[in-house]
């Protein structure tokens, strides 16, 4: 087989790399010009692939070895420190493990519970800066919240990982924190959203509103900020904009009645307009006024999960249940929409360099062009990829793969 390989390479005008490293590249990307493969007979076959638009920069084993389970999965997306050039990454065992920009481990910390969501990376005012000797020692302003599923949502230090403070509560947290102002919110899995004292960690207020009877979906909202207007999406299918400052109810929507499944559960976004987006997975995207709570519009398309706006701030990516799109934030008619294989689950949309990465939960990462909704590429790292990605500050993206691997990657446009 090395022989055919070889001799097949070298008639293609490749390079020969040898058979571990041809494997170890088809691990980790799919390869640039020409996929050696073996057909019935046993002879090697070539399939072109198309243009490059990553390459794999480096990547690392996070996840400890105890736990082996026989469909992984990893729900928290990576956070990248820009200032340090940093990746922190919170897994499935329970560690928060920060890495350097080049993939060095710089230090981990047991925190006893698995995450369902990212850590969130803020830099005080005073560190806003970029690093250099003069605000080096500013650095140490900056801090690190993450919460964990069994409960807990700590305040670290970027650095060292040490822990500033941590609020427990009974129920676990499903979502990313926010820090707006001198508050933390995030969302737990009883459609609780909680607020803290962003230097103590101290409870200040919260909102809750009850599950619905009917079946529901295992997720939760992210809340979004504008202003002193906190949104948030809930499992009974109402749209809440809450006021900072003490949780008060400004407006309260209610998006879906379906019977079942009327879950909001996209992260709400909100573009520069004043319009603020959700999902129902009942009853698909809408475009809210964000002072009023006025509908503008509702795209009817059961089962999208996930948003994200394009850099300009004029179009909407939605996906979830075996399809992506993307909507004209005017009147939300569809530019493009592509169905996925095999009933792919879009989990997460992240939209940066003109280009729409879609992860798929077990399925691979795909690579969209934004204008068109072609598929330029698809990344599969081995079980696939459910975390949202983190996108960097220099054409760069960060990946963390079902298996436990993060891989960082050059994004080309």
């Amino acid at each position: 087989m090395q022989k055919t390989l070889a001799t097949f390479l070298r008639a293609a005008g490749l390079p020969v790399l040898g058979v571990a490293a041809l494997c170890l590249a088809s691990c980790v990307s799919v390869q640039e010009t020409v996929i050696a493969q073996m057909g019935q007979e046993g002879e090697a076959q070539a399939r072109v692939v198309p243009e490059k638009t990553f390459s794999v920069l480096w990547w690392h084993k996070v996840e400890g070895t105890l736990q082996r389970p026989f469909r992984p999965i990893e729900l928290a997306a990576p956070e990248f420190d820009p200032v340090d050039r940093r990746v922190f990454v919170a897994t499935r065992d329970g560690f928060l493990t920060a890495f350097s920009e080049a993939g060095a481990r710089l230090w981990e910390v047991d925190l006893g519970g698995p995450f369902n969501a990212g850590p969130l990376l803020v830099n005080d005012p005073r560190s806003s800066l970029p690093q250099n000797k003069e605000t080096a020692e500013a650095a140490s302003d900056s801090t690190l919240y993450v919460a964990s599923g069994s409960g807990t949502l700590w305040a670290l230090d970027p650095a060292t990982g040490e822990k500033r403070w941590s609020y427990t509560t009974t129920d676990a947290f499903m979502t990313q924190p926010v820090v707006a102002d001198d508050l933390v919110l995030a969302m737990t899995a009883a459609d609780t959203l909680i607020a803290l004292d962003r230097a103590t960690g101290t409870w200040r207020w919260q909102y809750r509103r009850d599950l619905p009877s009917g079946l529901t979906l295992f997720g939760a909202a992210r809340p979004a900020v504008s202003g002193q207007r906190v949104f948030a999406g809930f499992a009974d299918g109402f749209a809440v904009a809450l006021d900072l400052e003490d949780g008060g109810v400004l407006w309260a929507r209610e998006l879906s009645r379906a019977k079942a499944f009327r879950d909001i559960d996209g992260a709400p976004v909100l573009d520069a307009q004043g319009n603020v987006y959700f999902t129902s997975n009942s009853d698909g995207l809408f475009c809210l006024e964000a002072a009023t709570g006025n509908l503008r519009w509702n795209q009817q398309r059961p089962g999208l999960t996930s948003l994200a706006l394009n850099e300009v701030g004029n179009k909407i990516y939605a996906g979830g249940q075996g399809f992506v799109g993307l909507f004209d934030t005017k009147d939300g008619r569809m530019r493009w929409g592509r169905e996925l294989p095999d009933a792919a689950v879009v989990t997460g949309l992240t939209s940066t360099n003109g280009q729409l990465l879609a992860v798929n939960g077990a399925h691979p990462m795909l690579v969209i062009e934004e204008e068109s909704g072609r598929v330029r590429r698809v990344f599969e790292p081995g079980h696939g990829v459910t975390a949202p990605v983190r996108p960097g500050s220099s054409g760069e993206v960060f990946v963390l793969s079902n298996r436990g691997y993060i891989y960082g990657l050059a994004l080309h446009p």
